[in-house]
């Protein structure tokens, strides 16, 4: 059908140096491609950088079903490179300060995980519950996630439980550096149990050291 009727609205491009760069109409160009056609209607338009970057924003904004990481990516760029703050950013997205924070999180997933997403076939909610974990939790719980299809809520689960994991070899790890009995960690307070005096000794001593 679009070999056939063609492309109804235009490509919008820039020009950068002795080419043209595609501002908005990606996806139309590489399905042009894929069926053949070899001539399509583009709108050349003089933008700059801030400018190009607004545009693709109104149009992530504007689309009936957005790409999440597309959208983290633009509002990183103009956070980054024109100092917009993320209620601005929320203001042109039409979302609020904290949906920007939550979006902008996602930059921090493995690349692997951000490729899932890109590709629609990880949903945001899935990948927000992998911000955290490392490399191998993490893409263990995407071939879960893509195996057996669980929702959110059970995603969430199998992260806190390997979370409490990692949380029992960090003090484990704790413990044996510090030579003490036993160290626990309860809300915003830790911990630390010697077997004697000596022991509390050389602990303060290390920590007025490092200071």
């Amino acid at each position: 059908q679009l070999k056939s009727k063609g492309l109804y609205n235009p490509l919008v491009v820039r020009r950068v140096g002795g080419r043209y760069e595609v501002v908005l109409g990606r996806k139309r160009l590489f399905a042009s491609r894929k069926v053949g056609i070899i001539s399509i209607p583009c709108v050349v338009l003089e933008l700059k950088g801030e400018e190009m970057l607004l545009m693709i924003l109104a149009d992530l904004r504007d689309q009936k079903k957005e790409n999440v990481m597309e959208l983290a990516i633009i509002c990183n760029a103009l956070r980054t490179s024109f100092h917009y703050s993320h209620q601005t950013l929320a203001d042109l997205s039409f979302q609020s300060r904290s949906q920007v924070t939550n979006t902008l999180r996602l930059l921090k997933l493995y690349p692997e995980i951000r490729m899932e997403v890109a590709k629609g076939d990880l949903s945001y909610g899935h990948a927000r519950a992998l911000i955290g974990l490392s490399k191998a939790d993490a893409l263990k719980v995407l071939k879960t996630i893509k195996e057996k299809k669980i929702s959110v809520r059970a995603v969430e689960a199998m992260v806190r439980k390997l979370q409490g994991k990692s949380e029992d070899l960090r003090i484990s790890s704790l413990s044996q550096t510090l030579k003490a009995k036993d160290v626990s960690i309860k809300g915003n307070t830790v911990s630390i149990t010697f077997d004697n005096q000596e022991q509390i000794t050389s602990f303060v001593n290390k920590i007025a050291d490092g200071l």
